[in-house]
């Protein structure tokens, strides 16, 4: 580990959303911000991340980070069958040397999480409507 870098363990869950909630992660546009009972979803302009929640139920397993880039990758391959165009891909969540937070991966950067990176559906093609 370099001198100065901020563990990963140091990064709280709770930064990771303060972070993905910001402009600074979204080219300065606020996003709206929802949250599941597995998830948070940050839409800004035409995108939306998905940030897993750090759980562990009967029924899925997000409580490390390997187990959650298995399931973003899983979830993309699957559901690109059906939205290929809805799903662009897995993203590493990284921590700079200095501790900021970035999205993408890059150099002498340390991934500390994964999203699943989508298309932002029009309104009127949502479940509930």
């Amino acid at each position: 580990m370099q001198p100065g870098f901020l563990p990963p363990r140091a990064v709280s869950t709770e930064d990771k959303v303060r972070f993905l909630a910001s402009p600074a992660a979204h080219g300065g546009v606020r996003p709206d911000v929802v949250e599941t009972h597995m998830s948070w979803l940050f839409a800004a302009g035409d995108r939306v991340l998905k940030l897993k929640k750090p759980v562990r139920t009967d029924f899925l397993d997000f409580s490390t980070v390997a187990l959650r880039a298995l399931n973003c990758g899983e979830e993309v391959r699957l559901n690109r069958r059906l939205a290929p165009d809805a799903y662009d891909g897995v993203l590493p969540l990284v921590a700079r040397t200095d501790g900021t937070l970035a999205i993408g991966a890059q150099a002498g950067a340390e991934t500390i999480d994964w999203l699943v990176a989508m298309r932002r559906l029009p309104a009127a093609r949502m479940l509930d409507a």
